[in-house]
């Protein structure tokens, strides 16, 4: 295929020189004078300016890892906290890991196992730490999804070979939150079963990762000893040593203020260490013999000015150090190379022999080969030198490029790039290798076999030492990537519309654009462009898809297209671009193109009128557009960037802008020179970049927007085109006003299935959520992939109604996609109801989260038709109507967005039955445990539902009854314990007069059982007057019915701690707080008793008591507490009715 890198040529129109006047029609030889590059990946600074940009709070400051790490911690043990499950839309297990298998990600980490060297451990600085037992034809991820991704190095215990170490934390270079920014990590990592699970060492943790607060949460090397097995770590502030595997540390080496630290331990354990510039009290080039004491050999000539400088001792001469050295301002290319030999004592670092070792500068000799890439470049970001275990003279620099000498780099006539960039200099990939190189290993047994890490993964030579002459690659790789889930993209897309069409397209960090039409996770995708990738699109149903690199190269490709055209489709005309630059197709025409640059719109009305420029030397042809047309309204000034844009299936466009938090609209964009809308000037948009928009797919003024800076609310739409906005973070940030540790959201997806509501999906720095339900501050976002996806960064999300897909891109661990239509929709659970009465109940069921309504049916038992309730939003249901005292079966399904659910089986209940009496011509009281309730004289029907009032108890408590009457009555007494709707279960019968008796009065006390059922309930009293005691339904006459409700309680509630006197209100005392120690105690109770006041302290111990007999009920009682100190004390009343404490205050 002819679309492979060394065939695409990448325009660089940054620098073009068009002004922002109308554009006219540009001619050949303009265009053609103006491609003389291809795309190279973007700088790292390009890089870091944009992440600042698009992340920084408004602080100025970007969040750590560790912060939202550990907010995403919180909001899981809250839904724990609060016992609310964490609902999904998609399960767990449709979700596919879709690659790309072939491609790896950047790498620092790198290991061959000493025992087999067919296993091999390498990290990527934001996708973990893999593992391979087949020389790197197969990979498997040995660290939590969930855990923090960042691996910078690793060792083996050369004493014990089952021990492993590897820290976390990038100084330089992480993109998941910005590049050239600190990627914290969380310590330093240990294994015991040779790296097949990993604990990390509480010591280099902790207990708020929020913060920069520990030396070991940037880390640059890991060491052990080759005999007495002690661990030595070079990162932030020096070097720190533990002699006990990672229990203690001490900073054997401090200098304070540094991060780009370095350490290297021989064969025998003599150790070199370096420091950076500006550390205190040390800095430069160290050696040591034990660990603890350190000698300065810092060359006299070493430039003053130097950051990270990294060595390698040769294991075949263990006295020859190189040491490789960022030296801004000095040196080639902003670095030097210096060759140490040691000779005697431990060494002065004055450079003269005898002294302990001599000094020679290499640096004249380093690698220049000029033009786009051959140069060194990205100091401290890419940057190793190794040396060949058998031969000293065998010297390897790894930089932007790889390069290689023969002889130390005494001269320069043996040097050779090898890798990384293609030796022809024009910005093409060298065969299986990638630029921005990271480590090299060598393998014990054949040092001429070489595995190397670097920002597409990993590649590997069986002859390091190969000098091909009949090519511009003097050495062969292989690709390592197979199945190493390590990349880091940008942007994805797919074919919008057709269902079942598998092409995924994705742009990532460092390694340009890919493509995939397999849904196989084991399927190699395509090289498709160069550079960092960027957006891309497909055009539906169709072979025509778009792709772009950094800073808004943008190419359209034609699938199936014989001569390879090269079809240039930025505008011509447009000059500033943001790093990763927005573009999108119209999805009311798909061959309309707008295209962010300049701080406005480009609009393109025909992708398929392109414009001829010739060929190129080869015969390819060259196309591009003069038919660009720029939506003067959106042009705010070269200093306005455009970072969203979508548009509305009314043809309206909307667009937003990185920093400022201002969203526009242009209504009818398609024609001519349409006229831009402010949305969000007083609409309580935040002060940020925003990061994506989405139009709603079918409400054309419904939009949706992300707002991707830390410390600022992130989600918010309109229902009314912007007329105003409400904020939808929900639980995505910790505080309301979006200040705290909550996450950056880089982007929503809306996805309106073709039947059903829809499901919002949000991609965010600590993992992809969805909610089915917008509600403003209570929205609640759920995290979805569980393990799978984790809390990786996830930078786009986008979906398809057809078929339900939904595909995304993390920033770490590559591209994962899912189906919809395959999630069954669940049964309803658990199926009840509660508030059951003579003629309603209400049923209750646990929620289907994929459930857009609910159907309910019931009917009479042993009856055949269905009485149905359809379309129910919520998960409950008040049934009214029924008849009374019979039995109901209730059934209840879900319907989901591509079908609905079985009925559930069936609940059957009854409601309760209606008893009747005539003749109630007598008073009556009632008082149960907070109910008293007196009734009168009735006359007809002397059935009463007193339902309104309410006896509060609790599992297990014990509580009076009493019941008074006129005439001498037979009472009976029922509580439905289980909320059945019946009186007939065992122990509901709560009292009965005695047979052969009758009574005006009785007084019991009711134990609740400890399994009743916690809730509402039903309490029916019967009293009657003839000799039978009947059933709680019965019909009689001369007596009276009467139901209340009883509201049962957790054992341990409030209610199981006030099985006191039926009126609190009733006691009281007086003055309080006291200043003379005296107070008065006074109450009214049912009856004339006796009645025990006890004076306690706070923890129970008697004090003072008085003992006294009401009169009328009444009582009134003063209490001395002269004589005890000042504070507070209980006043404990006892009566045989109950017991009641107030609380005083004595000054």
């Amino acid at each position: 295929m002819k679309r492979i890198l060394q065939n695409i040529v990448l325009l660089s129109l940054l620098t073009l020189g068009f002004s922002f006047e109308a554009l006219a029609q540009v001619s050949q030889e303009q265009v053609l004078q103006k491609i003389k590059k291809r795309a190279k990946e973007g700088s790292r600074k390009q890089k870091s300016d944009y992440n600042k940009l698009m992340l920084k709070g408004p602080d100025g400051n970007i969040l750590s890892r560790e912060a939202e790490l550990t907010f995403a911690l919180e909001m899981k043990q809250n839904q724990k906290r609060n016992r609310t499950k964490s609902s999904t839309v998609i399960p767990i297990e449709n979700w596919k890991q879709r690659g790309p298998y072939n491609v790896g990600g950047r790498t620092r980490a790198l290991a061959i196992d000493r025992n087999d060297e067919n296993i091999l451990l390498a990290g990527g600085v934001s996708g973990g730490m893999w593992r391979s037992t087949d020389g790197g034809a197969n990979w498997s991820k040995v660290t939590g999804v969930s855990e923090r991704q960042s691996v910078t190095d690793i060792y083996q215990d050369p004493t014990n070979t089952n021990v492993w170490y590897y820290v976390t934390g990038e100084a330089v270079g992480n993109s998941a939150r910005a590049f050239g920014a600190n990627f914290y990590g969380s310590g330093v990592f240990k294994s015991t079963d040779g790296g097949l699970t990993w604990i990390l060492l509480p010591s280099t943790t902790s207990n708020d990762l929020t913060v920069l607060n520990t030396d070991f949460q940037l880390n640059f090397r890991v060491r052990v000893h080759p005999t007495n097995g002690d661990v030595y770590v070079a990162g932030l502030n020096g070097i720190k040593r533990s002699t006990d595997g990672g229990t203690t540390w001490t900073n054997v080496l401090p200098g304070a203020g540094t991060a780009l630290n370095d350490i290297e331990i021989s064969a025998t354990g003599i150790m070199y260490a370096t420091i950076q510039a500006g550390g205190a009290p040390n800095n430069g080039i160290f050696r040591s013999t034990d660990g603890a004491n350190w000698t300065s050999i810092t060359p006299a000539a070493f430039p003053a000015n130097f950051a990270r400088v990294v060595l390698d001792i040769a294991q075949s001469d263990e006295n020859i150090v190189y040491f490789f050295a960022t030296t801004p301002g000095a040196g080639v290319s902003g670095h030097s190379l210096f060759k140490y030999i040691y000779t005697v004592g431990e060494g002065n670092g004055d450079g003269t022999t005898g002294n302990g070792g001599a000094w020679t500068d290499l640096t004249a000799n380093l690698p220049a080969f000029g033009g786009n890439v051959g140069n060194l470049g990205q100091a401290n970001y890419n940057q190793y030198v190794r040396i060949k275990p058998d031969n000293a003279e065998v010297v390897f620099l790894g930089s932007l490029n790889i390069y290689r000498s023969t002889n130390g780099f005494a001269d320069t006539t043996t040097n050779a790039w090898i890798g990384g960039y293609s030796p022809l200099n024009n910005i093409t990939l060298y065969t299986n290798h990638h630029p921005d190189n990271h480590v090299m290993m060598f393998y014990p047994s054949n040092p001429n076999r070489v595995v190397t890490g670097h920002d597409g993964g990993l590649s590997r030579t069986e002859n390091i030492l190969e000098n091909d002459t009949t090519g511009v690659e003097p050495v062969a790789w292989e690709s390592l990537n197979n199945g190493y889930f390590t990349t880091q993209p940008y942007a994805i897309s797919i074919d919008p519309i057709t269902a079942n069409d598998n092409r995924i397209i994705a742009g990532f960090q460092d390694n340009s654009t890919w493509i995939t039409n397999s849904k196989a996770t084991n399927a190699d995708w395509a090289n498709i462009n160069s550079g960092d990738g960027s957006y891309n699109a497909i055009e539906p149903n169709s072979n025509v898809r778009y792709v772009s690199s950094q800073l808004g190269r943008t190419l359209r490709q034609e699938e199936g297209d014989t001569t390879n055209a090269f079809i240039f489709v930025t505008p011509l005309a447009a000059n500033a671009f943001l790093f990763i630059n927005p573009f999108i197709l119209d999805r009311t025409n798909y061959k309309r193109m707008y295209f962010l640059a300049d701080g406005g719109v480009y609009r393109n009305p025909d992708l398929d009128n392109k414009d001829s420029f010739g060929a190129f030397p080869d015969g390819t042809p060259i196309f591009a557009y003069n038919n660009w047309e720029r939506l003067d309204s959106t042009f705010l000034g070269i200093n306005f960037f455009t970072s969203a844009l979508d548009v509305a299936v009314n043809g309206t466009l909307y667009y937003g802008k990185a920093g400022g938090g201002e969203i526009y609209k242009v209504p009818n964009a398609a024609v001519g020179q349409p006229g831009t809308i402010d949305i969000f000037t007083g609409k309580g948009l935040p002060d940020g970049s925003v990061s994506s928009i989405t139009a709603d797919p079918v409400d054309s003024n419904k939009v949706y927007a992300t707002f991707s800076n830390y410390g600022i609310p992130s989600v918010f739409y309109t229902e009314n085109g912007g007329d105003s906005w409400t904020d939808v973070s929900g639980n995505l940030e910790q505080n309301a006003d979006g200040t705290g540790n909550g996450p950056s959201v880089r982007w929503i997806s809306v996805h309106r299935p073709t039947v059903g509501a829809p499901i919002y999906f949000v991609g965010t720095s600590i993992g992809l959520f969805s909610t089915t339900k917008l509600d403003g501050a209570n929205t609640v976002w759920n995290r979805e992939g569980g393990d799978v996806l984790g809390n990786v960064v996830t930078m786009m999300v986008k979906t398809r109604a057809s078929d339900g897909l939904v595909a995304v891109a993390t920033h770490g661990n590559g591209v994962y996609s899912a189906n919809l239509v395959n999630v069954a929709c669940a049964l309803a659970q658990n199926l009840g109801n509660t508030n059951i009465t003579l003629n309603s109940t209400t049923l209750t069921w646990d929620a289907v989260y994929t459930a857009q309504s609910y159907d309910v049916r019931y009917r009479l038992q042993g009856a055949t038709e269905w009485i149905t309730e359809n379309g129910l939003t919520n998960a409950s249901l008040d049934l009214n109507g029924l008849s009374s005292g019979c039995t109901y079966e209730f059934q209840v399904r879900a319907n989901c967005l591509y079908g609905s659910s079985d009925f559930s089986a069936s609940k059957k209940s009854q409601t309760y039955c209606t008893p009747s009496s005539f003749f109630g011509f007598f008073h009556s009281k009632v008082k149960f445990a907070g109910i008293k309730n007196t009734s009168g004289l009735q006359f007809g029907d002397a059935f009463s539902d007193f339902t309104n009032l309410t006896a509060s108890v609790a599992q297990g408590g014990k509580y009076k009854l009493k019941i008074r009457n006129l005439f001498l009555q037979k009472f009976q007494v029922w509580i439905d314990y289980n909320h059945d709707g019946d009186f007939d279960d065992a122990g509901e019968r709560v009292y009965q007069t005695k047979r052969g008796r009758f009574e005006t009065r009785m007084s019991k006390k009711i134990r609740i059982p400890q399994d009743a059922r916690i809730g509402k309930t039903r309490m029916r009293v019967i009293m009657r007057q003839d000799l039978q005691t009947g059933t709680s339904c019965a019909n009689f006459i001369y007596g009276k019915i009467e139901d209340y409700t009883v509201d049962i309680q957790a054992a341990g509630s409030l209610a199981s701690r006030t099985t006191d006197f039926d009126v609190a209100s009733e006691f009281s005392t007086y003055p309080n707080p006291t200043t003379t120690g005296k107070i008065t105690v006074t109450g009214n109770v049912e009856e004339d008793s006796k009645v025990d006041i006890v004076i306690t302290s706070t923890n129970g111990a008697g004090l003072r008591k008085a003992s006294l007999k009401t009169v009328g009920g009444e009582f009134k009682q003063e209490i001395d507490l002269s004589g005890l100190k000042p504070g507070l004390y209980l006043v404990v009343i006892r009566h045989n009715e109950g017991k009641k404490v107030l609380k005083v205050l004595y000054k």
